[in-house]
């Protein structure tokens, strides 16, 4: 096991060598290299992934979300507001009977566009469960076995996880004929665990949620939204920030949490010179590919440093 640091969730002063680790906020990770269960995890990730074609909120890459929005019509957006939801810890909530039960159904469901490779859906099912219910890591030299959720780092977990969250989505806001037509006709969608939508007023966009949450037979589905509270106010979402004006106009630019280190590749690195110039010229493409104007670009240029 090992822990990736919250940059965006420690303060400054916590990166000194004073601070106890313990007040360091991190998330463990388990790698899976070489583990028993390895190869397992690779064959039905490669059998399921393309489920995730069938999962209409799902987000494919960073950008999608920004290019449907640009595509909705300006009268549509107008008096309308973008905002963002956090799923909290949701890898750690998931019951992971119900995760292999829904990703088993709608495995069902779109089979005839799923190569199993020579297996069936009741062998995808028992390698879930054995891959799933078989979590083991070593921490300070002792063995344990994760018996609730989830864990990063193993292979059929974000698609799992996208997919059980989808069942919630299903089986209220894409059933819901206000929904559908006030809300996920405008913006609804997600990148695992982070969710995107428009709404008038903060009382709808929470009710939103509320709507999926309540569909989580364990109650453990908590959601963390982000709406504006003043009209000049951006809502980070992934790597931007968005703000839609009061007639319904796109504004959007470069967004880094507030205490990225901005390490990505050092000039003395041992990679050839190629990645590191063509590293630099697709942080440059990436922030003029979101911003949506002049000021915009030359903010999120700044972002870089």
């Amino acid at each position: 096991m090992y822990v990736q640091i919250k940059t965006h969730k420690n303060p400054p002063e916590s990166f000194r060598s004073t601070i106890p680790l313990e007040q360091v906020k991190v998330r463990p990770i388990i790698s899976c290299v070489d583990s028993p269960t390895e190869r397992l995890s690779w064959l039905v990730t490669t059998i399921l992934k393309p489920l995730l074609n069938e999962v209409p909120s799902h987000l494919n890459n960073l950008f999608q979300h920004l290019e449907m929005l640009r595509q909705i019509p300006q009268e549509q957006l107008a008096g309308r507001k973008f905002f963002a939801a956090d799923i909290s810890a949701l890898y750690t909530n998931i019951n992971v009977q119900g995760c292999i039960d829904d990703v088993i159904e709608l495995a069902t469901e779109y089979r005839e566009s799923l190569d199993l490779m020579g297996l069936n859906l009741t062998d995808i099912h028992e390698i879930l469960l054995h891959i799933l219910t078989n979590s083991f890591f070593v921490y300070n030299r002792t063995l344990w076995l994760q018996q609730d959720g989830l864990f990063m780092g193993l292979r059929p977990g974000p698609f799992c996880a996208i997919i059980r969250v989808y069942k919630f989505e299903k089986n209220s806001i894409y059933t819901d004929q206000h929904y559908l037509s006030v809300y996920l006709s405008n913006f609804y969608k997600r990148y695992i665990d982070d969710a995107a939508s428009t709404a008038e007023t903060k009382e709808e966009a929470l009710a939103l949620v509320q709507r999926v949450a309540d569909q989580d037979p364990d109650k453990k589905l908590k959601w963390e939204v982000d709406f504006p509270e003043q009209q000049d106010d951006f809502i980070p979402f992934l790597n931007t920030e968005i703000r839609i004006e009061p007639d319904g106009k796109l504004t959007s630019r470069l967004y880094r949490k507030p205490q990225q280190k901005d390490i990505t590749l050092h000039s003395d690195s041992c990679h050839p010179e190629s990645v590191k110039i063509n590293t630099m010229k697709n942080l440059y493409s990436e922030a003029c590919r979101i911003s949506s104007g002049p000021l915009e670009k030359e903010h999120s240029l700044k972002t870089l440093g």
